[in-house]
């Protein structure tokens, strides 16, 4: 899979930096640099997902926003629950 560079070029990460595709609640998230960052791709999101990606604690995630399908609240929590785990840097694209 390739992503984009400027989710790895903007936060410091090298291009050659290490892609790992694992499973959280069920859907495929991608764990870069040993989880540093978690970049989900799924297009249904669920707070279940949301709440395993946090646990894992990294320095940055993003999702799709076409993922919360319209989901206001659903959006907010995940802002929240990021918060709560020390997970400031949380964006959607």
């Amino acid at each position: 899979m390739i992503f984009c560079t400027r989710f790895f070029l903007k936060p410091g990460f090298e291009l050659t930096t290490k892609i790992e595709r694992i499973e959280l609640a069920g859907k495929a998230v991608y764990s870069i640099e040993g989880g540093a960052m978690l970049i989900c791709l799924e297009k249904e999101l669920t707070k279940e997902l949301i709440k395993a990606m946090a646990e894992k604690q990294p320095s940055r995630v993003i999702c799709l926003d076409l993922g919360f399908a319209n989901n206001d609240q659903l959006k907010t929590n995940a802002v929240q629950i990021m918060k709560s785990k020390g997970v400031d840097d949380f964006r959607t694209v």
